[in-house]
């Protein structure tokens, strides 16, 4: 999972913008990304990823107690993050 994170976590910080009629807009992305384990209902890893987009667009508190802006990320499932929505 660490290795698809890391890609896919920098593909969705580049960012990109769209040119609609001469007006550039920019385009950002959030996820949230989980893994499916084994005889899981889908339901509950589809929970753990929504929790995990949650986090991604409100942002976070990195170690160093600094926050991290949301927006433009993909973050997986911590569950010492959990939170109720």
């Amino acid at each position: 999972m660490k290795k698809f994170y890391d890609k896919a976590s920098g593909q969705a910080r580049l960012g990109f913008e769209a040119d609609i009629e001469g007006e550039k807009i920019p385009i950002t992305f959030s996820g949230g990304i989980t893994l499916l384990e084994p005889e899981e209902k889908l339901e509950d890893a589809t929970s753990r990823a929504d929790k995990a987009l949650y986090v991604a667009k409100k942002g976070i508190e990195g170690e160093d107690g600094k926050k991290i802006p949301g927006r433009n990320q993909i973050l997986p499932y911590v569950a010492s993050e959990d939170i109720s929505l």
